[in-house]
């Protein structure tokens, strides 16, 4: 990234059917005839929810209500360097129309493959496509059939995305509980990542692995192919600071602790790393 990167606003809008707003880049400009969050670049002296307002508004009719930091990204084309500010539109009013005669269109997330995107707004997808709680389960204290209810349970609910987080012995003794908890997993189409290592997530089939803040710091490399959900602890600042030139994870997650504020720590951590941060409940 150079000194001169090009400060760009971008806005995640949903609608109330779950549909998220694209624009097509015009023919003849820099990545023009690929679909993009719409927004644009910031004036000199501008903050990015200025900007933001500013540009869905003239380009959009669109009236920014209430809307949140989500990710931000560096990206260096051959041609330039850009800096994605991307923020979530949490609520926003008007009639949405192209102003300046660019193709828009509402889509579903599961669909965006379908279309062609800048490498940029890759991360961007990524982070969309996460789900925004995580849940953390210790192994089983009493019967394991109370445990899987209880689990069941939890993805009723909503829950999309889980932890098994047990001793490393527990997980050689017991190698049943993770493919019984991976069978209810697979029903509700949840992911479950183990908290152990690269190599027992890949022994159990599971979707992926949650590194530990000395088993990630141990890596220089991302540790898993990305078929795989790989995940990672960042306890304090120190660590933090250590891993951000060794980001190879698809998703950062942090633990919380009665010491730490979550909403200090989460912006720290997305402007740092430009990178999706999970809120974790544990149960």
């Amino acid at each position: 990234m150079t000194l001169n990167s090009m400060q760009v606003a971008a806005g995640v809008i949903f609608n109330k059917a779950g549909k998220v707003l694209l624009a097509k880049r015009p023919h003849g400009v820099h990545q023009g005839g690929l679909w993009e969050f719409p927004g644009g670049k910031l004036e000199p002296g501008e903050d990015v929810k200025t900007a933001l307002t500013r540009e869905l508004q003239e380009e959009l009719g669109l009236v920014v209500d209430k809307a949140r930091p989500f990710i931000k990204l560096h990206y260096d084309y051959p041609d330039r360097s850009v800096v994605l500010n991307v923020w979530l539109v949490n609520k926003w009013h008007g009639h949405i129309h192209s102003k300046e005669d660019q193709c828009i269109q509402w889509v579903k997330i599961e669909n965006f493959s379908e279309l062609n995107f800048p490498a940029a707004d890759v991360p961007i997808i990524k982070a969309i496509q996460l789900p925004s709680l995580y849940l953390i389960s210790p192994g089983p204290t009493g019967s394991l059939n109370n445990y899987l209810l209880c689990i069941e349970e939890c993805m009723q609910a909503g829950t999309r995305l889980l932890q098994l987080r047990c001793k490393e012995e527990i997980f050689k003794q017991h190698p049943h509980l993770v493919r019984q908890v991976l069978e209810v997993c697979n029903t509700y189409k949840v992911k479950l990542l183990l908290n152990s290592t690269p190599a027992t997530a890949v022994l159990y089939k599971t979707h992926g692995v949650h590194l530990s803040s000395p088993r990630l710091l141990q890596l220089n490399h991302r540790p898993l192919d990305t078929t795989y959900w790989v995940a990672a602890s960042c306890h304090n600042q120190n660590v933090q600071n250590l891993w951000a030139g060794k980001i190879f994870c698809s998703l950062l997650s942090i633990q919380l602790y009665p010491s730490m504020h979550w909403v200090a720590c989460s912006r720290y951590i997305c402007r740092k790393l430009g990178i999706m941060v999970l809120r974790e409940l544990q149960c």
